[in-house]
């Protein structure tokens, strides 16, 4: 301290250190600001924890040429190994994080599809399933073997399920003893799907969007205005076969007043 109580240059030094190594500990290497502009940034946590591993080597080393007793000498080196093992471990987590966000990144998406109850006309029935898709929709295509009924995105929930419920307009005009097939399109990337419907007044189409935004014209199911296309659930899942962005989960469903719902 000098004469008017303000402490001296070395003593201000030793705190500034001891506040820094302290706060190492504490955040783990966050960056942080200090009373005196230090940051405790990443590589100074690594530097630290290179550092304390040094020193616990040469406290082994010391315990192995040193002592006199080699079974004391023993117990040294497995204390000395274990409390090396804690500064190596804190080294490694963010590595070990990084290895698991890797790990879920690149597990392929998939997607599933089940029906509540038998389909039956006028009555309401849902179609639900899970989407581990980035895209937070998929697509359903409800169609006849020729007929297309109706498309249209449906928002996946943040635990990855979905639900489709057939529109009441939709469901009071299905015919009994008559299949209908439900696909559920899931785009594979953050983006849109790429095969999609276009309706306009003049073009009414089932399309492939290529990566640079065309259509591409050898990937096309022209309909009619009503919606009709022979063979048209195979086409449709063909054309999503085709992409390397889309998949789909597929529902055969048959209505009538009793029976059995398959899924395909």
């Amino acid at each position: 301290m000098d004469e008017i109580g303000t402490p001296d240059k070395q003593t201000i030094q030793k705190n500034d250190i001891e506040m820094w190594t302290r706060r190492i500990w504490q955040t783990g290497g966050h960056v942080k600001n200090t009373s005196k502009g230090f940051r405790e940034t990443q590589t100074a946590f690594s530097i630290f924890i290179l550092v304390s591993i040094l020193a616990l080597l040469q406290i082994i080393v010391a315990n192995l040429v040193a002592s006199e007793y080699p079974f004391l000498s023993h117990i040294a080196l497995i204390v000395s190994a274990c409390i090396l093992g804690f500064p190596a471990l804190l080294l490694l987590y963010p590595c070990y994080i990084k290895f698991l966000n890797w790990i879920q990144q690149i597990k392929t998406p998939f997607i599933t599809a089940t029906v509540s109850s038998i389909i039956t006309p006028g009555c309401a029935t849902s179609i639900s399933g899970m989407s581990t898709s980035q895209y937070p929709y998929v697509y359903v295509w409800l169609c006849t073997l020729d007929t297309l009924i109706d498309y249209r995105a449906i928002k996946v929930n943040d635990d990855d399920t979905y639900q489709y419920t057939i529109p009441a307009e939709i469901s009071e005009k299905l015919l009994p003893d008559t299949q209908y097939f439900c696909i559920i399109q899931m785009s594979k990337t953050s983006k849109q799907g790429s095969v999609r419907l276009i309706h306009t007044a003049w073009k009414y189409e089932i399309v492939e969007i290529l990566k640079n935004g065309k259509i591409d014209p050898l990937s096309t199911i022209p309909l009619t205005r009503e919606g009709k296309s022979t063979a048209l659930p195979l086409k449709i899942t063909r054309l999503i076969d085709d992409t390397d962005t889309d998949t789909y989960a597929k529902l055969l469903l048959l209505c009538r007043e009793s029976g059995d719902v398959i899924n395909s």
